[in-house]
């Protein structure tokens, strides 16, 4: 799971996620090709920082062309994780830390800073504007995707237009319900919890945090289901 996330927020599995994620990744991993491309040109390797990502997420790029690029990817958790197949490994290596707090790495240390899914469960307004300073800080150019905060359906509850319902309304239905990605509530206090690690961004939100970037539009159903923001600056 993304940094920053809570123990009960659960993977989904159902065919129909599975297959609109594919699709969107498959998207996604052809911009992040562009962008290997442009540093490889012109450093012959690429060194990736992503934060709170997995090693399963990478798997939208074929590993040997991964290879071939000479890249390398640090992937940053706040939960302890480590190399699943053990010894050596020339494309991954394996980070525990805050994305909102990244004072072990350098201004720029990275070619590339990346993150998906993970800025709309850091927390409040205020860890989001951290976590978009290191994202910008400590790479030159960086690809950010988060949901769209207007797109009908909230993705981690999957339940039509319920994050834009009152709060006292989402919180009954969270401590009834098992919803999307999350199990039944115990109680009001982790209902609360659980509305607290899902912020989904607008256009406008976004283009806040990260003013040096080029907004993309990820559309589902001709709906803009979520937003890539990339800076690609790298000289």
């Amino acid at each position: 799971m993304p940094a920053n996330t809570t123990p009960a927020h659960r993977k989904i599995d159902h065919p129909l996620m599975r297959a609109v994620t594919f699709r969107l990744r498959r998207k996604r991993g052809r911009k992040i090709v562009d962008l290997i491309e442009k540093i490889f040109a012109e450093r012959q390797k690429v060194d990736i920082v992503d934060i709170g990502g997995t090693r399963e997420y990478w798997s939208i790029i074929p590993v040997d062309y991964l290879r071939r690029r000479n890249v390398h990817i640090t992937l940053v958790n706040i939960s302890p994780s480590e190399n699943p197949t053990g010894g050596q490994d020339p494309v991954f290596s394996y980070m525990h830390g805050d994305g909102c707090q990244l004072k072990e790495i350098a201004d720029q240390q990275f070619d590339m800073a990346h993150s998906n899914s993970v800025i709309e469960h850091v927390g409040n307004w205020d860890k989001m504007i951290a976590f978009a300073g290191e994202i910008r800080r400590i790479a030159k150019m960086y690809y950010v995707q988060t949901p769209n905060y207007f797109f009908p359906i909230e993705p981690h509850f999957l339940i039509p237009f319920f994050h834009w319902l009152p709060v006292s309304v989402r919180l009954r239905l969270i401590m009834r319900f098992q919803l999307g990605c999350f199990p039944k509530a115990a109680d009001e206090e982790e209902a609360r919890g659980f509305l607290e690690i899902c912020r989904l961004l607008t256009k406008r939100r976004l283009h806040s945090l990260f003013p040096d970037a080029v907004l993309h539009k990820e559309r589902l159903f001709f709906l803009v289901k979520s937003f890539i923001l990339i800076r690609n600056d790298h000289v």
